[in-house]
């Protein structure tokens, strides 16, 4: 993930960021976002009463470092349509997601419901990424 920006902060919060927060408020009870700067990338953590989830961006990239939060699958779908709407609109074609202990209810859903969607690099740590433009397809033509 390079250092240069596709972002402006406050456009991000106000069209992709506070729209995830209310959802998770809906879903989960009260939530918050915080987002911070840091090394030319932006990370968003959004703080809920069951966990967090974390997404660190950059120019051409967002990823998953954390997704501590207990959704249900129709839950975690729209979340992810929410993120893959935005990054194909930024000609972003995949999302990537750590696969650990971290990230490890939203790996269980995306190696249950999106197998054929996902790459995985494998080295040090597992990444996996998700084709957004197939991701959104799928879930538009299908209950995923």
């Amino acid at each position: 993930m390079g250092n240069e920006k596709f972002y402006e902060k406050d456009a991000l919060l106000k069209v992709l960021f506070m729209p995830i927060r209310d959802k998770l408020s809906i879903y989960i009870g009260t939530s918050m976002v915080e987002v911070k700067e840091e090394e030319g990338f932006l990370f968003v953590i959004f703080l809920t009463l069951s966990g967090k989830i974390e997404l660190k961006c950059a120019a051409k990239r967002m990823a998953v470092t954390l997704w501590e939060v207990e959704l249900q699958d129709q839950e975690i779908q729209e979340i992810l349509l929410r993120i893959a709407f935005f990054l194909r609109r930024n000609e972003i074609q995949v999302l990537t997601i750590r696969k650990s202990a971290e990230t490890k209810k939203l790996s269980e859903y995306l190696e249950k419901n999106c197998k054929t969607l996902l790459l995985a690099s494998y080295g040090k740590e597992i990444w996996y990424e998700l084709r957004v433009m197939e991701y959104i397809c799928k879930a538009q033509h299908q209950n995923i």
